[in-house]
Order: C-alpha cells, then structure tokens, then sequence
C-alpha cells in the first residue's frame, strides 16, 4: 500500500493512500490532495504511478518543492521513508504493501435454523466443518445463533485488544455456566511465546490464578484442533501433565484461535469445582465462538501493528526534519540519540561513525533517566559488529530467540537478549569507492524485553539514511567554514560571526568579548623543528582552544599561528577567567612531536565590545591588547576596555 501520510502542518496525522490515478497536489479544491495554503500554486505538483513505482513532478517551478530536505529538479521516483515538503506541509512516503491490513468478515444469520455461514479462517480441518455443523443443528440452534450473532457484533465493534479480549471471556462466562476460570493466550512475536494476556475467574472460585495446563496447549497447538478432556485425572491423553493435577483441574476444553492457517493464541477455559464436566457440544459452541474472535482478534492485531508503524514513520519523518536543520556533526551526533531511543524504544543505542584516519570513532548513547551503563563485556562485543557492518556493509540482526513450537510455551526470562545494527550509507560524493559505509547505528534492549525485528531493521536503515545524508551537508559545510588542518572556524566565518555578534550585542546590550591570541616564538619552533612540527602544534592548539570554550563560543583560525575567540553574552569579569585558563591548557599541554617534547605558550588580548565599536575597531583594541601581552614577556593575558 502506497500512502503519503502528513507529518507537519494543518493535519499532522492525516493520510491519503495513492492509487494508479494521478495523484494532483495543490491550493485549488480540485486537486486529488488540495492544501489550504496561498503560498503554493494552484496544482503545484502531481504523483504518478509508474511501473509499481510513484514519480513526484513540480508543476511549477517558480515555486520549490523540497525532497528530504533539497529543492525537487526534476521528476523523483518517491522511496519508501521519503519526505517532501510543498508550501507548509511536510509529507512522509510509505510504500510497503506487506502492512496493507487485510480485514476478514464473518457473517452469521440470525434466521436460519439450520445453517451457520463463518468465513474461511476455521481451526477445524475441513473434513470436519460438516459433521461439527450437523452436530450443532441439534443443540439450542435458536439461542445459540444468537449468542454467536451477538459475538460477532460486540467482538467487531472495537479495534482495542483489550477490550476486545475482555467482551470475549465475558460472554464465555456467560454462556458456560461451569466454567470456573478462563485465560487467552496470543502469540508475542518478540518472545516468540504464547503468553495469557487476558484471564477471568467466577465469583466464588478460591482459586483465582489460572495456571494453563501446557500440556493441553501443545496438544491443541500440534494438531490445529480444538481438545476436550471430559475429566482430566482420567484422561490418558494427559496423565502425565504435572500442572493438571496440581491445579485439580477436572475438567479443561482449549480451542486454538486460528486464522489463515496459523495460530493466532487460544481460549482456554476450566472447572476446578467437583462433579463438573465439559460436554462435547460446549466444545463445539466454544470453537464457534472462538472462530469468530480469531477474525476480531486479527484484525485487532493488524491495525495496532499498522498505527504503531505509522506512528514511527511520523517520528522518523520529524527526526528527518530535525537533521536538516544542523550543519555540524556534533550537532547531528547529539540529536540521532534522542529519536533512536523514541524510535526503537530500547535502553542502549550506540552510533560508530569513521573518521579521517579511517578509524571507527564510537559515540555510545545511555538515557539518563534509566539506571545502568553499558555492560563492558556487551560493549566490547558490539564495537566489534560495529565494525564488521561498517567493513561488510551489512546489518546485523542478533537475539537470543528460538522459533521453536517444543518452547512456545515455556517460560522465559523477562528480557530477552537482542540488538540490531544497521550500516549509515555514504551519500557524499567525494567517496570514490561506491556501496561503501561511513559508519553504523546499533540499538539495544528494548524496554519491552521483547527483540528486535525485520521492522525494526527496516525502520532503523531509513533512519541511517538519513544520517548519511545530514553527515554529507555536514561534511560540505565543514569543507567552506572549517580550516582543515585546526578543525577550528576559519577566518571568513569568523568575520561574518563577529558582525552578526556586534550587532546583537548593541540591540540587546548584552556583553561581549573578543580574544586574540598569538603561539609565541612559533616561527622559531617552526624553523627549529620543522613544518610537520609546527602543523602538529596547531592542531593541538585548536583542540586546546575548543575544549576550554563553552558551545557558544567560536574558535577561529585568524591567520597563521594566531587565533580568535568571540565569547558573546559574556562578561570582562567571565571574559578574563576564560582567557586565563586557554592561556593555562597551551602552557601545560605536552607538546611531544616524535618523541621530542616542545614547550608551547599563548600571548592573548582581550577587548570588551563597547556601545560605539565596530568590527574593525573591536579587532583593532583587542589587536593592541595582544601586542602589549607579547611585548610584555608573552605567555599572558592582557585587557584593554
């Protein structure tokens, strides 16, 4: 099913699924989607269905249309995950015709006397559908047809699980009087276990806690069938089944909820009192009813499986969103943790991204808000498939699950040991080899306890798309603002930060200092131990520099050995403490090049940005500033006003 689903705007949430029609998109009320938008065209765009796939057009260019965040040229074959933005609606593409819902009917005539139409999803073989439905034409056949009419009314008329689930053991209740206690059990995919989600005991019964005979169930379970035991303690079927006897369960009946041939769960009811017996026509009604929640029950589950999923595709299509607004990587890096923990719902996640040296730096995620690290053991071993992704360019999917029918219904741990990790493609063009990974998300825990699945993985791989596109922007962005020997901001940058600064600082009157900096005698140490030396004692200097300024200040590279800090919003007295500890990192920094220690200092002049300074003449008092530190003896801090 092809839909385009709103993720920002007028009508977040809404969706329109795509046929083979042409889709038309526009401000006038006869497009296919109109939008209430006068910045738009009339039709502004059109979506055509191509050979399975949908190409996006821009009807009129004059007007952008941005897909995942870059102006639409040309005609663009949408993929699943895609989002393009027209005027001021954000629309998300999903594409995956394995989650289009596929709803069952079950019609029950509450007229005939003889007859009981049920759709084709039937736990009975079907050499057996007419000897059960002879056998039932001789019961109550009137209040019986009913009772199932009934089901299928209440049953149909909820999409919620739970309540769907307690409507059903209720009318049970009801319609089996000897019926002591009641479980329904559904197949947990992420544990691959058949656990009881729903349980009813009569008012009376001293024994509330339902404790489902497995060995009832895996029978029930092999043979596709409903199972009656008449009286349990006799039953050879059974004689063996610990649980029956300790529960002094008299009688039991099991009937499996099936659709399209495979075991949705089971309804499993009991009788705990003495001289009470399951007869074999309660066992049929049971099946009757039970078919007709199976089809509740299915569709129950595929519409949660499918507004769970939508619901992630929104949350994907806003994290999108959120990584078109950064340029730089660390930026990128902090945001990707907050929508994986969202996303995936897990404790752990960790991101491994390659870095000029060709080596995986790892950047692991823990929320604050839940106790407990990374176990080192665990870590050790996920850094490694980190790698082999990022090497393969491969996912990996790993849990501890077992699809076994003999361990279906054994108890299990609460959490189940599983993590999933993903390649981030390159989309930078400067990456000459093609198909190569710049990296890799992992995700780890659920907080579910259950693990990871194919949708998992398929949700996570258009997530590290994304990533690699904003590391790409973020890598061109670096190229034009970052000087690529100090990783700091280089000069033109810094300009155009200074004026926007000066300029604020004087509408807002808030403070703002300015520091120029000088390597002293670097042009001897350059000559002494040669350029290669002084090239590693400038990109140490702008690590210093980064690491001893807040996230507001901008380090810039001013030109050979000298350096710039703009330091807004802040004051002479901050301005001062700041400059002095700089000074202080340069001058305890172990300078080794080669084996060769050589001892570095920093001469800094600071100005204070006044009501009547401009650019030039805030640089030029705090250019004064820094040459009376070097006349001085150099390795200090001077400060003009």
């Amino acid at each position: 099913m092809a839909e385009l689903i709103v993720i920002e705007g007028e009508e977040v949430g809404k969706s329109y699924p795509l046929s083979n029609e042409v889709c038309t998109l526009g401000a006038d009320s006869s497009n296919t989607i109109p939008l209430s938008d006068r910045r738009i065209a009339p039709t502004q765009a059109k979506i055509e269905a191509q050979n399975s796939n949908f190409v996006l057009t821009n009807l009129c260019p004059q007007k952008n249309i941005y897909v995942n965040g870059t102006p639409l040229q040309q005609p663009y074959t949408l993929q699943h995950g895609d989002t393009f933005q027209i005027g001021k609606t954000l629309f998300l593409f999903s594409h995956d015709p394995s989650l289009e819902m596929e709803v069952e009917t079950t019609l029950v005539s509450d007229h005939s006397e003889s007859s009981l139409e049920v759709s084709q999803v039937a736990p009975l073989k079907d050499e057996h559908v007419d000897s059960f439905l002879n056998e039932l034409a001789h019961l109550d056949q009137q209040r019986r047809l009913s009772t199932l009419y009934n089901v299928s009314h209440t049953i149909n008329s909820t999409s919620d699980m739970t309540q769907l689930l307690r409507k059903l053991l209720e009318i049970i209740f009801q319609e089996f009087p000897n019926v002591d206690r009641g479980v329904i059990l559904l197949f947990d995919e992420e544990r691959a276990r058949f656990l009881p989600v729903a349980s009813k005991a009569r008012e009376g019964v001293q024994n509330k806690a339902v404790r489902v005979s497995k060995t009832i169930l895996k029978a029930c379970y092999k043979n596709k069938e409903a199972v009656l035991s008449n009286d349990t303690m006799f039953d050879e079927r059974f004689m063996e089944g610990l649980s029956i006897t300790e529960e002094n369960i008299h009688s039991a009946m099991c009937v499996p909820l099936m659709s399209k041939g495979e075991v949705l769960g089971f309804v499993f009811v009991d009788t705990i009192s003495s001289g009470q017996h399951f007869q074999k026509d309660q066992l049929n009604f049971l099946t009757a009813i039970s078919m007709q929640a199976a089809v509740a029950i299915a569709n129950a589950r595929n519409y949660q499986k499918y507004k769970n999923y939508i619901q992630k595709l929104i949350d994907l299509g806003k994290a999108t969103q959120d990584f078109s607004t950064y340029l730089q990587r660390d930026l990128i890096i902090k945001s990707l943790g907050r929508h994986l923990f969202k996303i995936h719902d897990c404790r752990h996640c960790m991101l491994a991204l390659l870095n000029e040296q060709n080596k995986i730096n790892f950047y692991p995620y823990v929320l604050r808000s839940r106790k407990g690290k990374w176990d080192e053991t665990q870590l050790d071993v996920i850094r490694d498939l980190c790698k082999k992704v990022v090497l393969d360019n491969k996912p990996i999917l790993i849990s501890d699950l077992t699809f076994d029918p003999d361990l279906y219904f054994e108890e299990r741990e609460e959490k189940v040991d599983s993590f999933l990790i993903v390649p981030i493609p390159s989309k930078s063009e400067d990456i000459e080899i093609e198909n190569q990974a710049i990296g890799a998300i992992c995700v780890s825990e659920k907080n579910s306890g259950g693990a990871f699945l194919r949708e998992d993985q398929e949700l996570l791989t258009i997530l590290a798309n994304q990533v690699g596109v904003a590391l790409a922007n973020a890598i061109l962005y670096e190229k034009a603002t970052v000087d690529s020997l100090t990783k700091v901001f280089v000069r033109r940058y810094f300009f155009q930060h200074l004026e926007k600064h000066v300029k604020k600082s004087k509408r807002q009157t808030q403070p703002l200092v300015l520091l120029m900096m000088d390597l002293d005698k670097f042009k001897q140490k350059n000559d002494t131990y040669g350029h290669q030396a002084g090239d590693y004692i400038l990109q140490e200097t702008g690590k210093i520099l980064k690491k001893n300024v807040r996230s507001d200040g901008i380090v810039a590279r001013y030109g050979g050995e000298e350096f710039a800090i703009i330091l807004p919003n802040t004051s002479a007295d901050i301005g001062r403490k700041i400059a002095e500890r700089v000074r202080t990192a340069v001058e305890e920094h172990p300078y080794i090049f080669e084996g060769t220690h050589i001892p570095c200092t920093l001469s800094i002049g600071m100005a204070l940005c006044q009501p009547q300074d401009s650019v030039d003449s805030l640089i030029k008092r705090a250019d004064e500033a820094l040459y009376q530190a070097k006349e001085g003896g150099r390795n200090q801090v001077v400060y003009l006003g």
